[in-house]
């Protein structure tokens, strides 16, 4: 009794998390238990890491997420047959770590992609044998390696497999999941694609998501991180910079560039760059370096 107390105590504090009653996010640390104190044994090791992790995805922790995905200790839980109920939850959120940091990590991108690969084919080969409860990872995750293979000017399939991944997540009743990848969406059009007001919609979708589902804590969480494109200042900003495009280009660089570089960086939104470049190229036959 005791055993399963102390594994159920790291999904409470994990909860506790989601509706905004403890001021940590990645950090077990709160009413129901403290990481700090946490005495680990085979039983109670695997749902901590499983609750960590799952902390890391939902609060964009995807670095840490990355590491404990990597860790030798968790190869065994690859094969497991029949084993606890949440290990295909543990692999997803390894993958999506992976994946989230294949996506901003140049040196280590090939060792997340080809873990993140491995853990996919995984999920893949259960729900052809009729796993009936991954569908939704398995969605998730083929858009998020969609976005790693796209090639310039081909988004289509990326929006696609998003929006399937949404329409399936919200279908089964996982609500959560389907605002998860409404925010990853948001990133890539931001960070890809550069379409703002699309992203705007996909945040609004996601907290409207995890509002209903009571998971006041990520809302927080995501207000803060999005503000600046919930409030609309990215569009205003961007109005102001084509609004600078008056035929001087000189006067462009010399007012506009580095402040660009520096807002949008902050931002995370290098697509509204790679779009203001283009623009500029067609205006002016040549582009600044942004």
């Amino acid at each position: 009794k005791e055993e399963k107390a102390s594994c159920l105590q790291k999904y409470w504090q994990l909860y506790l998390f989601f509706m905004g009653a403890s001021s940590n996010t990645v950090e077990l640390g709160g009413k129901a238990m403290d990481e700090k104190e946490f005495a680990s044994s085979v039983t109670s090791l695997y749902p901590f890491l499983c609750a960590k992790i799952i902390a890391c995805n939902f609060f964009g922790d995807y670095e840490f997420g990355a590491n404990l995905a990597l860790e030798k200790r968790n190869e065994k839980w690859f094969k497991l047959k029949g084993g606890p109920f949440n290990v295909m939850d543990f692999l997803f959120h390894q993958a999506l770590s992976l994946y989230a940091m294949a996506r901003k990590s140049k040196t280590m991108r090939r060792t997340y992609i080809a873990q993140a690969d491995r853990i996919r084919k995984e999920l893949n080969d259960s729900l052809k044998k009729r796993n009936p409860n991954i569908a939704h990872y398995v969605s998730i995750l083929n858009a998020e390696r969609a976005v790693l293979k796209q090639k310039k000017n081909q988004s289509k399939i990326v929006h696609e497999l998003y929006n399937d991944a949404i329409t399936r997540s919200a279908r089964c009743g996982y609500v959560h999941y389907a605002a998860l990848a409404q925010e990853h969406f948001a990133d890539f059009l931001l960070s890809k694609d550069g379409n703002i007001e699309e992203a705007k919609y996909n945040i609004e979708g996601a907290l409207e998501r995890y509002t209903n589902w009571g998971a006041m804590g990520i809302v927080e969480h995501l207000h803060n991180k999005y503000r600046d494109v919930l409030d609309g200042n990215i569009k205003e900003f961007q109005v102001n910079i084509e609004g600078a495009l008056d035929g001087n280009i000189e006067k462009f660089k010399d007012n506009i560039e580095g402040p660009a570089q520096e807002r949008y960086t902050k931002w995370g939104a290098m697509g509204v760059v790679e779009n203001l470049r283009n623009k500029i190229q067609d205006v002016f036959g040549k582009s600044p370096t942004l």
